[in-house]
């Protein structure tokens, strides 16, 4: 199964284009992706690696813009997408440089799109999506921190009590809820959800913190954070906690 959900990951990820990185000495690089700074602050990397990451992605960046920009005047599709794998293999290298085969498997999916990242609306808690989105995405993250065994399942169990209770919230109904339901009784179901929601969040967080460093657990709990609408062409800033459902 690990080997499995590794396999995924780098399929996944092969594709994928780079992101930038958080860096302390040059914060103009990163244009304000929590997520990514939270993972590679997870990772504690030196000011020379993280420096280097940032102008690493600062450059790729760039460069995929002038591909882009380019892109109609290119003889053919073929060539495009030739010229363009030659940059993510660049990409690839020099990032092999920084960090290691652990670290490159998480960055790299960290650029994979999640559901509904790129409709305006937010969409709606889907238990089964997230539990399959852990999987793929957590799996290379968990293998750069290293964690023991132990500590590994713990933060497994950790999530999977989290999803089971969502699923207890939102259980499948098949009757129709009445006017009354509808209208005065939905803002107090909204209410009790929203509190078991926060308490399932606290749960989760406390079992966290007892395996994980703080820079971890903040990389984990951001990408845990709902996929967001694109805001010119990037995710826009995760919201401080996934909301309850409106129904």
């Amino acid at each position: 199964m690990k080997k499995t959900l590794l396999a995924l990951a780098v399929a996944a990820a092969t594709l994928s284009s780079f992101a930038q990185a958080q860096s302390p000495a040059d914060d103009q690089v990163s244009r304000g992706n929590p997520l990514k700074q939270a993972v590679v602050a997870s990772w504690h990397l030196d000011a020379d690696q993280t420096r280097a990451l940032a102008e690493a992605d600062a450059e790729f960046r760039a460069q995929r813009q002038q591909l882009r920009d380019q892109r109609d005047e290119a003889a053919s599709p073929q060539t495009h997408r030739q010229a363009m794998d030659e940059l993510l293999e660049q990409q690839r290298t020099r990032l092999a440089q920084i960090l290691d085969a652990e670290q490159q498997r998480a960055y790299l999916m960290l650029e994979r799109p999640m559901p509904g990242q790129h409709g305006p609306e937010r969409p709606r808690l889907d238990p089964e999506r997230l539990t399959q989105d852990f999987e793929q995405r957590f799996t290379p993250l968990m293998e750069s921190w290293n964690l023991d065994p132990a500590s590994r399942e713990q933060v497994v169990s950790a999530q999977r009590t989290f999803i089971e209770g969502l699923k207890a919230q939102h259980p499948q109904r098949t009757d129709k809820p009445g006017p009354r339901e509808q209208g005065e009784d939905k803002g107090d179901r909204r209410e009790a959800r929203k509190a078991a929601f926060e308490q399932l969040l606290t749960q989760r967080h406390e079992a966290l913190a007892e395996v994980l460093d703080a820079d971890q657990l903040a990389a984990f709990e951001a990408l845990t954070q709902p996929p967001r609408p694109m805001h010119h062409g990037e995710a826009g800033p995760a919201p401080t906690e996934l909301p309850p459902s409106q129904g």
